[in-house]
């Protein structure tokens, strides 16, 4: 029983180091750049990062998803086993929005992601704890 209550420490010791930076995440408003949007190169680097990592992997990408750059797409990405979390999703309508999201979808999918949710600006800011396992869904 010693041992789970160790572990049980260690996770509320992370929790409690990370959750500035949660905090921080949900109330960043980044500036927007049209002109440099790689939502590929994003999952790419996430990709090599999160690779063989031990225990839960938990993505979390603020962007409205709307990529123009096809630079760094890389070739049979995988994110197999990853939690992924979108937050700030902007749509501009309700059909865009639903097309956005089932093309990431299928991507996800594909690529071997075990979860993925979306939020949007309004919801983002009352997102449980990215790391209590409340998924918005």
């Amino acid at each position: 029983m010693a041992g789970v209550k160790q572990v049980a420490d260690q996770l509320t010791a992370i929790h409690t180091q990370l959750q500035p930076q949660l905090d921080g995440l949900a109330h960043w408003s980044p500036a927007r750049n049209a002109r440099n949007t790689s939502v590929y190169g994003c999952l790419g680097l996430a990709s090599q990062r999160l690779s063989g990592a031990p225990g839960k992997r938990l993505l979390v990408i603020a962007s409205d998803l709307q990529n123009n750059s096809s630079l760094d797409v890389t070739p049979g990405l995988r994110l197999d086993g990853v939690d992924i979390s979108v937050v700030n999703l902007l749509c501009t309508s309700v059909p865009a929005c639903e097309a956005t999201k089932g093309a990431w979808v299928g991507f996800f999918r594909t690529a071997g992601a075990a979860s993925w949710s979306f939020a949007d600006p309004a919801k983002t800011d009352t997102l449980p704890p990215l790391l209590g396992g409340n998924w918005p869904q």
